[in-house]
């Protein structure tokens, strides 16, 4: 059920605003409402979703600091998922969340909101600015020790650690292996084949390795691939 919770509310703990509410909601054993009055002001909670909501996550990934292109582009991208929907029947668009992973210096500028790229407006014309928000992730950021830790869910560990190295060919024929191979999680081998193959196009065409190297490090590859 959806966690009973006001946006001003100090705990940001879903699990636990959703069994116990905090001191910002509660309503005081003192002043409870008898049974046989109406209260003077509540907040009703949502209703529990009872349907499952599509979700589609959309990662773009950019070498250098994006600029305003970037909003076009996976504006042009979220426009197509919502033809899709529209073609399948689907009562309700997906709800698409945009991830951008980067690669840039902490010197270079990150992703602006798309308003700063109107210039100023009155506050009236402010709101037909079709914003959208965008997550950016730059993984130059990242610490391989943070990356090693999402051991779990391999896509996550193993894609950042790519971009965030493949140039390094060092690191790329240490862990070449480990870095290339997504082991087929929650009955998903047809994903764990389509990352594998991503990937590994994507070593192969920014690592600095030769044709004999990189025949030497598929080698090392267990028989599936």
């Amino acid at each position: 059920p959806a966690p009973s919770w006001k946006p001003s509310c100090p705990n940001t703990n879903w699990n636990t605003c959703a069994s116990t509410p905090c001191a910002s909601t509660a309503t005081p054993s003192s002043a409870k409402t008898p049974a046989n009055s109406s209260p003077t002001s509540s907040t009703p909670a949502p209703p529990p979703r009872t349907k499952p909501l599509r979700i589609c996550l959309l990662i773009e990934h950019k070498t250098t600091s994006p600029g305003r292109r970037i909003y076009v582009q996976l504006g042009n991208y979220l426009r197509s998922i919502q033809e899709e929907d529209i073609r399948q029947g689907r009562k309700h668009f997906s709800l698409t969340i945009p991830m951008l992973l980067t690669q840039h210096s902490p010197q270079e500028q990150a992703l602006q909101p798309l308003s700063t790229y109107y210039g100023p407006l009155p506050s009236a014309l402010a709101e037909y600015i079709p914003a959208f928000s965008v997550v950016e992730v730059n993984v130059q950021t990242l610490s391989d020790e943070f990356i090693e830790n999402l051991q779990h869910h391999l896509w996550l560990r193993n894609v950042p650690l790519v971009l965030k190295h493949a140039r390094n060919a060092h690191y790329m024929r240490q862990h070449f292996s480990r870095v290339l191979i997504f082991a087929s999680q929650a009955g998903a081998p047809e994903l764990s084949r389509l990352m594998f193959r991503a990937t590994f196009l994507y070593v192969q065409q920014m690592a600095s390795f030769t044709k004999e190297e990189m025949m030497d490090l598929i080698q090392t590859l267990p028989p599936p691939y």
